[in-house]
């Protein structure tokens, strides 16, 4: 008795994972990508400059950075001394730009963490997890 009931119980999850995960797999591929989702991934990194002293390097660094393969747009800020820089990280990594960094200015250089300050929204973070998943499951790319 108790056989059939754990086999039954086994039939209806397996039916009901099945049915989930075929809907989702509907919904991923209902619509061809857009656009925006057939770019590749980019990511954003700050750095603190506060170690360098000399306010002409803070030009050539952001120079020597933009001729860098993977880097898309560096923003360099003299006056807070913080370097922001959006790459490509299947090209450059965020330990390469900084060791290049450090490098380049004779000072070590520290990644800044961004810190939210107060409440933030939840919506852009599930966004982002949804747009994952749709874009894990879509064959359509």
């Amino acid at each position: 008795m108790k056989k059939n009931r754990l086999k039954s119980i086994f039939k209806i999850s397996g039916i009901t994972v099945l049915t989930i995960f075929f809907a989702l797999f509907t919904w991923a591929n209902w619509n061809g990508p857009s656009p925006a989702d057939k770019l590749k991934p980019k990511n954003f990194a700050l750095f603190d400059l506060s170690n360098i002293k000399d306010n002409s390097a803070f030009t050539m660094l952001n120079t020597q950075l933009q001729k860098t393969s993977g880097v898309l747009a560096t923003c360099l800020k003299p006056a807070d001394k913080i370097m922001s820089v959006v790459f490509y990280p299947d090209v450059v990594s965020k330990d390469d730009i900084q060791n290049k960094l450090s490098v380049w200015s004779h000072v070590e250089i520290t990644p800044k963490a961004i810190v939210a300050t107060g409440p933030t929204c939840p919506v852009a973070g599930m966004m982002g997890s949804f747009s994952m998943l749709k874009r894990f499951l879509c064959i359509r790319n």
